[in-house]
């Protein structure tokens, strides 16, 4: 049975200086008030490109694009932050360059370079305290999560007319890096990869696809 996981941290990691920091690091959670449900965007903003004859009814169909990926977090501040922990929070959120946003415990591992969408609006009366409810956006230009430290396939001592499937988890297309070094006996090797065949013959030595 598939299952969805419950994120109650992230962290951001600075791609110049590799310094990170979490959410908790500030006192911070990912607030949801429904134990039962949590509400996420599963699918990006698609534009449909098409072209318009003047000549005939409707548009020709030309294309899709997906648009940027937006992450809102909504997030619960438990401890007392004082003003000066409040200008540190609003500069790790507003960095004016890349950064990379995990979830933390995440067994999927995945990633994506993020920044800082929305301004981080706040009363704050210098001097006190202040724990309370905000909203984190942050925009992703490459809407595509990606997988960390990831790891290679191999498959090794394949007989004639072997089949192997490799199915990708997510929703378009992926190119991975083949590498196929010929063994004896081996004279034929076919490949399908996103619906193209590919058939490579008479391999002496590994090449790359």
């Amino acid at each position: 049975m598939a299952y969805y996981q419950y994120y109650d941290d992230f962290k951001l990691i600075d791609k110049e200086t590799g310094v990170e920091k979490r959410l908790s690091d500030f006192g911070g959670i990912v607030y949801n008030p429904d134990n039962d449900s949590i509400t996420r965007s599963m699918l990006l903003d698609a534009e449909h490109i098409t072209s318009k004859n003047d000549n005939q009814d409707g548009e020709r169909y030309v294309k899709t694009v997906y648009g940027t990926r937006i992450i809102e977090v909504p997030v619960y501040f438990s401890e007392d932050l004082g003003a000066g922990e409040l200008f540190e929070l609003s500069g790790w959120l507003g960095k004016k360059r890349q950064q990379t946003f995990q979830w933390v415990n995440d067994e999927e591992r995945k990633e994506i370079d993020v920044v800082y969408k929305e301004g981080f609006d706040m009363e704050i009366l210098f001097g006190e305290k202040f724990n309370g409810l905000a909203t984190l956006s942050f925009i992703a230009h490459n809407p595509y999560w990606n997988i960390r430290d990831e790891k290679p396939l191999i498959f090794n001592n394949l007989k004639q007319d072997n089949e192997i499937k490799l199915k990708n988890k997510g929703n378009t297309e992926c190119y991975p890096l083949i590498e196929v070094t010929p063994e004896d006996g081996i004279k034929v090797v076919k490949l399908e990869i996103n619906g193209l065949t590919v058939e490579l013959k008479g391999l002496d030595k590994p090449i790359y696809l």
